[in-house]
């Protein structure tokens, strides 16, 4: 466990996170379970926006609402929001069926009710984890995957 988990005066342990926030408890395993959440979580975030930038570069970042410089100054996910209406336009233009998947599954970590929509616009509304891994190639498939594995909300 980290050095900053330190017993107090009272005989309650005390961690500090990185943020500064303290969390408190009689029970140092308690504590330190809670710790190591935080940090699987914290995580489990970094992995998911490294996943969603490459989902962005793939994509076109002209296609997201961008509130950052540019993709990789981005630091959360928040910073890279999909433009919903450019997405159904590049939907419906002459793309490949497999980068019309991507475009719908991408978004489905964003807004599953959207996502659903793209999906169906790429060719199935039924379309399922199954069907989206048998239609993207290998690089697309792992970005999906990364989402997948990382996502804890949007």
């Amino acid at each position: 466990m980290d050095e900053t988990l330190r017993q107090r005066s009272d005989g309650d342990w005390e961690v500090t996170l990185p943020s500064g926030q303290v969390w408190s408890s009689p029970s140092k395993e308690a504590l330190e379970t809670l710790f190591q959440s935080q940090r699987r979580s914290e995580a489990a975030k970094q992995r998911f926006l490294e996943a969603w930038k490459r989902a962005v570069k793939l994509i076109g970042p002209e296609y997201f609402q961008a509130d950052a410089e540019s993709v990789d100054t981005a630091t959360d996910k928040w910073d890279l929001q999909p433009d919903l209406m450019a997405l159904t336009e590049l939907i419906r233009s002459p793309i490949s069926p497999g980068q019309r998947t991507f475009i719908g599954a991408c978004c489905s970590f964003y807004n599953s009710e959207s996502g659903q929509i793209l999906l169906g616009l790429a060719g199935d509304d039924r379309m399922n984890l199954c069907d989206i891994a048998r239609t993207l190639d290998e690089e697309r498939t792992a970005i999906v995957a990364e989402l997948f594995l990382n996502y804890r909300g949007w």
